[in-house]
């Protein structure tokens, strides 16, 4: 459906050992990014509280931005692709 996911860590000192050990206990295989302590991609997204999702479009657009769980990422993944369905 081209689209590309990855994660990111914003912990703070031993963010990189603490994100290791959470995507092999969640056997995670997509890519995880450890941001640096200025935190500045999390700053620019205003994310604020943890679990977040953010959908960018390829236009650097932001088409969701809210919890994983709600309803409405399944309507902003449709405008990335039609074909895309909720499990």
């Amino acid at each position: 459906h081209s689209v590309v996911v990855a994660g990111l860590n914003v912990g703070g000192g031993k963010a990189e050992a603490a994100a290791e050990r959470v995507r092999k206990e969640k056997k995670i295989t997509f890519p995880w990014l450890i941001e640096p302590g200025a935190r500045t991609l999390s700053r620019q997204l205003e994310i604020t509280t943890l679990p977040r999702a953010v959908l960018i479009s390829q236009q650097g657009r932001v088409l969701f931005h809210g919890h994983p769980l709600d309803p409405a990422i399944w309507k902003a993944l449709r405008r990335v692709s039609p074909t895309i369905e909720a499990p």
